[in-house]
């Protein structure tokens, strides 16, 4: 197959967009083990038996962190399951693959994110 040799293409997709498909693949798995975890672990029961708009106390009130309640760790999660979705399962709009499928093939971090 023929290459496209300009300089600035090369660039571009060795600087540009290999990095940002490394970063959207190690999303995908950081995501997959959080969701998972979530579930296996119960987290929301946890929260939901303590009262889910209770802050976590996590040490953030001396450390200058914002706190964290029940609740928005429950809507953490629900934002995590479309992300999730919209990475695995929405096909791309014109192009008719995910954007897994696509950067999959693009990435440099041999599918493992």
């Amino acid at each position: 197959m023929a290459e496209n040799t300009d300089a600035q293409v090369i660039a571009w997709a060795n600087q540009r967009l290999r990095p940002i498909a490394n970063e959207v693949e190690k999303l995908k798995y950081m995501l997959d083990a959080y969701i998972n975890d979530y579930g296996a672990q119960t987290i929301v029961s946890l929260i939901n038996q303590a009262g889910a708009s209770l802050i976590i106390a996590d040490g953030s009130d001396s450390d200058g962190r914002p706190q964290v309640t029940g609740t928005m760790v429950i809507n953490a999660e629900a934002a995590f399951l479309q992300l999730q979705t919209a990475i695995n399962t929405t096909l791309v709009t014109g192009v008719g693959s995910t954007v897994h499928t696509i950067l999959n093939a693009i990435q440099t971090n041999n599918g493992t994110g």
